[in-house]
């Protein structure tokens, strides 16, 4: 499919609400730096780690933007459609690829270089426009890579089973989970290994100690306060 002309480009980008403040001549700026491209179902723009480059902004169609989990299953970080964006926080940021994008459909997608990217955003307002989509994918991203990571999904098993336990008890007594490493890989759908690895932080900082076929929680109000990022950066 050839591709559109920039007059009818323009016309069909002004209707975007992420572009509804930008002038005339702004619109004619952004399709003269971009090139518009069809691709077919199931294309992949890029793999994660890849280098950047380009960013993409659907035209028409849709994008899922995915993650591969270490148990080989899928994470779908977001649906990208017309307004959307690929690959700009990374482009924007100057990193390798966080993700695996693929066409859901035929899609015809506007692809901006660095070169086109870092022109453009001399223009107050659309830099403006791409800040905005920059934190919004990130904090999406984030928010995804908490609910499905290992470290997170063993503090909220813990937490659930305090909460379980307490029953309006004093948050400063110490409570006894009885489960093995084999029963809280099966729960929370990963290893024992990783399991072990994680308990074996949360006891270093004081908040558990690991018995046979027991956690005892030495510290509920710092179990209930801990963040999933703390095991993560922690040392090991």
């Amino acid at each position: 499919m050839p591709n559109l002309k920039e007059e009818e480009l323009v016309e069909r980008i002004k209707k975007f609400k992420v572009f509804s403040e930008l002038s005339e001549e702004h619109l004619h700026d952004i399709v003269a730096n971009s090139s518009l491209c069809t691709y077919n179902k199931k294309f992949s723009l890029y793999s994660e780690g890849s280098s950047t480059g380009t960013a993409y902004l659907i035209v028409s169609g849709s994008v899922d933007d995915i993650k591969y989990r270490d148990n080989d299953s899928v994470l779908v970080i977001t649906t990208a459609r017309a307004e959307g964006w690929i690959g700009l926080a990374e482009s924007y940021l100057h990193g390798g690829y966080l993700s695996n994008p693929f066409t859901n459909e035929k899609s015809e997608i506007m692809l901006f270089s660095s070169s086109q990217l870092h022109y453009l955003l001399g223009v107050p307002k659309f830099k403006k426009i791409v800040e905005d989509a920059v934190y919004d994918y990130l904090d999406c991203l984030h928010h995804h890579l908490k609910a499905t990571s290992v470290p997170n999904k063993l503090i909220e098993y813990i937490k659930s089973e305090m909460d379980r336990l307490e029953d309006g008890q004093n948050r400063q007594n110490r409570l006894f989970i009885s489960a093995t490493h084999e029963h809280i890989a099966r729960s929370i759908g990963t290893t024992r290994e990783s399991v072990t690895r994680y308990l074996s932080i949360l006891q270093d900082i004081g908040l558990i100690r690991k018995l046979s076929k027991q956690i005892e929680v030495l510290n509920p109000k710092g179990m209930h306060s801990i963040d999933y990022v703390s095991l993560i950066d922690y040392p090991h």
